[in-house]
């Protein structure tokens, strides 16, 4: 009786979690769709036609009460396509709480080791070194 509880109840959640994840659109303001105009303090680093590359300009990031090294935001024919963070002073596991209270418990890559949640507009790629992270934040349907 458990396993038949289980079984009809883990597809539930999944699809919860997958319209969560699919509901946030990004991370923080930076939005899949939007204009490399609408934010400031971008630096372009990579120009490749109509894939452009951006860094965040600026000396100390903050966003939810974790210190980011960099943000890079790629965008695919002028919209924000993928969002890619770095921490620095020990917020990776600061960084991965605040994802799972957000999106709720990953899926682990046996391969990796990378904590990785999937939506179907959404996907987050978390990874960790020392203390340090790189989360990237994919928007599956920008074009």
């Amino acid at each position: 009786m458990l396993k038949l509880f289980l079984l009809v109840l883990a597809p539930v959640f999944c699809y919860t979690q997958n319209l969560k994840l699919d509901a946030s659109k990004g991370y923080n303001i930076f939005k899949f769709g939007s204009s490399p105009k609408e934010f400031k303090d971008l630096s372009l680093e990579i120009d490749e036609g109509n894939t452009k590359l951006y860094s965040l300009d600026k000396p100390s990031i903050i966003i939810e009460g974790i210190d980011y090294d960099f943000v890079r935001l790629t965008f695919l024919n002028n919209k924000l396509a993928t969002i890619s963070l770095q921490t620095k002073n020990l917020s990776a596991h600061k960084l991965l709480q605040v994802l799972k209270e957000e999106y709720g418990s990953p899926k682990i890559n046996p391969k990796t080791k990378a904590c990785e949640w999937k939506g179907n507009l959404v996907e987050v790629i978390f990874t960790s070194s020392k203390n340090i992270a790189v989360v990237d934040f994919y928007g599956k349907k920008v074009k």
